[in-house]
């Protein structure tokens, strides 16, 4: 079965805060339980999106956020459960913090049709 993509365009200027709320929302998902930690691996943590963002210029800040959902799956494995449920508040906080040096600069994205 072949995967199929839609394709989302996000200005510039405002796609370290769309992926700011990307993250923060796959974040919540496995802070309620409703994904496994794996989440973090195949969304946020996937190398060819980390690594587009590299490419995008991304802040070093924000990436360093990022990188750490590629690890979650892991510390879940090697940590008490109230260790691991540290780190995701620890990583949530960190984000809205980040977050919060956009105050005014709201994500903004179209969807793209093919044309015949």
């Amino acid at each position: 079965m072949s995967e199929k993509y839609e394709q989302l365009s996000v200005s510039v200027e405002t796609f370290e805060p769309f992926v700011l709320c990307l993250a923060l929302g796959t974040l919540e998902s496995i802070k309620s339980n409703i994904w496994s930690s794996e989440a973090g691996i195949w969304t946020i943590g996937r190398p060819n999106f980390l690594d587009k963002l590299e490419e995008l210029k991304i802040s070093e800040e924000t990436l360093n956020l990022l990188v750490q959902f590629d690890e979650l799956n892991a510390l879940e494995d090697l940590v008490e459960k109230e260790v691991f449920e540290s780190k995701i508040l620890e990583i949530e906080e960190a984000i809205k913090a980040r977050l919060e040096k956009f105050p005014t600069n709201y994500w903004q994205a179209k969807w793209l049709s093919e044309t015949p």
